[in-house]
């Protein structure tokens, strides 16, 4: 039973830093939020992949915000 919870928390784990790019493009309000999640979806299996996606999210523009109160 206690195997089973820790294989079940290192899969949580592993998909957290998998993604790690993908959120933090959402929760950075990246301009290309998708794109940075199909990046890291298909080519984050390669560390390539994970770094170039990880890249875009951080350096990645910023959505404009239309119209609004300044």
């Amino acid at each position: 039973m206690l195997t089973a919870i820790i294989i079940i928390i290192g899969i949580v784990i592993g998909m957290v830093v998998y993604f790690l790019p993908s959120i933090i493009a959402f929760r950075n309000n990246n301009a290309h939020p998708v794109i940075v999640f199909l990046i890291n979806l298909f080519a984050g299996v390669t560390v390539a992949g994970w770094l170039i996606a990880l890249a875009f999210a951080i350096f990645g523009k910023e959505k404009h915000q239309e119209g609004g109160y300044r």
